[in-house]
């Protein structure tokens, strides 16, 4: 006989509890600041760069392998796969959060995307590494238009990849975290969209294999990370205990 403690354990993702907790005090400002430095860096820092030459770095046997690579269909099925996957994220988390804590999880999403795109940001403009088609053999004259541009020196790490493994993975440990759907299954199907996605930019000549993979590292440790230090039973906040003391308090 099915008892009503049994259905709850069974669709215990559905109850009314608080599974993620955010303070908005300590949010708000970290997202604005990420967020506003992030987009300050892509549009504010070395905007006018000259057509980059071809890149003089040796390259490892992988990356190389790509070289000469053009599709443009890849590239814009790798644009729609990014977007679609961000979309359903913050859907996702929304549904999430009618049961499990408000707006929190959408909050934990937001964070996690800024956080990856300032750390994206910064690696490239630090790195300089011109994407793969700048190396193209007799190019097109789209290739050529596209060489001309200021992001084909932007290769290093792939940003769409980074995106994509920021928004599944923050949605499978939050998946994990409420017991939806079995672990295996969430972090495999975070780890094979992600894959998708980068597969999809290495295909368009966009992006180095390296590329992608460091990509997919940043926003997958971000997309689990952050999940995790604002569960309510391991919630790590910062609060003012007076004009010259700052309050850590940790659970864990």
């Amino acid at each position: 006989m099915v008892t009503s403690t049994d259905l709850q354990t069974v669709f215990s993702w559905h109850m009314d509890t608080p599974v993620y907790v955010v303070d908005y005090a300590v949010e708000a400002p970290i997202i604005v600041a990420t967020g506003a430095t992030w987009v300050s860096l892509q549009f504010l820092v070395d905007n006018e760069r000259p057509a980059p030459g071809p890149a003089l770095d040796d390259l490892n046997v992988i990356d190389a392998w790509v070289l000469h690579r053009w599709d443009p269909k890849a590239g814009t099925a790798s644009d729609v796969a990014t977007y679609g996957l961000g979309g359903a994220a913050l859907l996702t988390t929304g549904l999430l959060g009618k049961r499990h804590g408000g707006l929190a999880p959408a909050v934990i999403l937001v964070e996690a995307w800024t956080c990856t795109g300032l750390t994206v940001e910064v690696l490239k403009q630090a790195t300089d590494r011109s994407r793969p088609f700048v190396r193209y053999n007799d190019p097109t004259d789209d290739i050529i238009k596209a060489q001309q541009n200021h992001d084909a020196t932007m290769s290093f790490p792939s940003g769409h990849t980074a995106f994509a493994a920021a928004a599944t993975f923050t949605v499978a440990r939050m998946l994990d975290d409420v017991d939806a759907v079995p672990a295996w299954v969430a972090y495999s199907s975070a780890g094979a969209l992600t894959t998708t996605v980068g597969v999809l930019r290495v295909l368009a000549g966009k992006h180095y294999p390296t590329d992608v993979v460091i990509g997919a590292l940043i926003g997958g440790t971000y997309g689990l990370v952050l999940p995790v230090l604002h569960h309510q039973d391991r919630a790590v906040s910062l609060r003012v205990a007076g004009p010259r003391e700052v309050a850590v308090v940790v659970t864990w």
